[in-house]
């Protein structure tokens, strides 16, 4: 049991330092197959939902996550007028 709360605190603290590390404060879901080192175009709803409601820019960190493959660390790599592509950087969770 304490082996088990030791593990647990271990995996929580990992995760933190590694959401601090790229300081990513917006979690998207997208429906979509998550790899390395991908670059992935985002729909017009979900750049409206970055750029207008958060209001993040070119270069912002952001976690992304699909309910198969666990959550992402990137960064916004290009805002146009209908999409916005994100470049993803290695995994942080697996699911």
């Amino acid at each position: 049991m304490a082996y088990t709360r030791r593990l647990v605190l271990f995996w929580y603290r990992a995760y933190n330092q590694m959401m601090t590390k790229f300081n990513a404060k917006t979690r998207l879901f997208v429906d979509m197959p998550l790899v390395a080192q991908q670059r992935v175009t985002l729909p017009d709803a979900h750049r409206h939902y970055l750029v207008n409601v958060m209001r993040l820019a070119v270069g912002a960190p952001l976690t992304v996550f699909n309910g198969h493959d666990g959550e992402w660390a990137g960064h916004i790599a290009k805002i146009s007028k209908k999409h916005c592509r994100v470049d993803i950087a290695m995994q942080i969770k697996s699911q």
